[in-house]
């Protein structure tokens, strides 16, 4: 008997394009540099952009905290830990509005999982902390799931 099944999120569960990528990453941009501003930094969005770009290569695999202080550093700036506490809250909870596009075969299928006594588990790797994964979910419509793990926790 099957006690549990794992979902990758990425192209499994939820769809995404570039077009999808620009614009969670344009409301990343926007709350990093609203959080820099009420901080009294004035920083521009290209400059932010510039340096949220250079973290590409890692950024699947970096704690949003420690993502940040990498952003922010970039800037030039010194990344104390109440800069880089709400600069990182504002960048997690930066894309709690955006919708993704949903497998609509996964709204089928994770209910009658979960009905037949299945444990459902999300896996990714992705730049999105585990409490915006969750989030994400709920937005595409995928609410019952035992547990997320993406690589930041």
């Amino acid at each position: 008997m099957i006690k549990a099944v794992s979902f990758d999120l990425w192209f499994t569960l939820i769809w995404e394009n570039q077009e999808d990528e620009r614009e969670y990453t344009k409301m990343r941009i926007e709350a990093i540099h609203n959080s820099l501003r009420e901080l009294g930094f004035n920083i521009s969005p290209d400059d932010i952009y510039s340096a949220y770009a250079e973290t590409k290569d890692f950024r699947l695999f970096t704690k949003v905290d420690e993502l940040m202080r990498i952003i922010i550093l970039s800037l030039g700036l010194n990344p104390d830990e109440e800069i880089v506490r709400k600069v990182a809250e504002a960048y997690d909870t930066s894309t709690d509005s955006f919708k993704p596009r949903v497998n609509e075969e996964a709204l089928d299928v994770i209910p009658e999982l979960r009905k037949a006594g299945v444990k459902v588990a999300i896996t990714t790797s992705t730049s999105f902390s585990g409490r915006a994964v969750r989030n994400l979910l709920k937005n595409a419509g995928i609410y019952d799931v035992d547990c997320v793990y993406p690589p930041q926790i």
